[in-house]
C-alpha cells in the first residue's frame, strides 16, 4: 500500500459518519514460526511487506483519518495440515507459484523440512481477529 495514493482516495470515498475498517488476523504459532518466516522472507517477492500495525501507523501519520477503537476476538484454536499451510503461503501475494516459478518446490521442501524437524504433521495454532476503525477528519 502506498499511503500517499491510497489514503486520500479512502477518505474521499467515505460517506459522512462512515468508518474505514482495517481488518487483520494474528496467527499465534508454535516454536517453528521464526524458522518458517526466515524461509519465506528469502523467497518472498517483496523482502519486507508492511504488516497491519505499519498500515495503521501510516493512516495515523497521514492526518487524513483518525484511528478509533480496535476490536479483537478471543483466541480461537485452528488446525490444518502441513500441505494446506504451504498452499496458504502460496496464496499470499508475495509467494504465489507464478511469482516463484521453479523456486516454489524448493520453498515447499524447506518448509516441510522445518515441520519434520519439529515433528509437526498437523499445525495447531491460535487465531485472533482484529478490526481497527478509522474515520475521516
Amino acid at each position: 500500500m502506498e499511503p500517499g495514493l491510497v489514503l486520500p482516495r479512502f477518505r474521499g470515498f467515505l460517506a459522512p459518519g462512515a468508518y474505514l475498517a482495517i481488518v487483520d488476523n494474528e496467527n499465534v504459532h508454535g516454536p517453528y514460526r521464526d524458522e518458517v518466516w526466515a524461509i519465506t522472507d528469502r523467497y518472498a517477492a517483496v523482502a519486507q511487506h508492511p504488516e497491519t500495525p505499519d498500515a495503521i501507523a501510516a493512516v495515523r501519520a497521514s492526518g487524513l483519518l483518525t484511528i478509533g477503537e480496535e476490536e479483537r476476538t478471543e483466541l480461537m484454536p485452528f488446525e490444518q495440515s502441513v500441505d494446506d499451510y504451504i498452499e496458504f503461503l502460496h496464496g499470499t501475494s508475495v509467494l504465489t507459484r507464478a511469482r516463484l516459478g521453479e523456486r516454489a518446490a524448493a520453498l515447499d521442501d524447506e518448509v516441510r523440512g522445518v515441520f519434520a524437524f519439529h515433528g509437526v504433521k498437523t499445525l495447531r495454532y491460535g487465531v485472533v481477529g482484529r478490526v481497527t476503525w478509522a474515520a475521516a477528519r
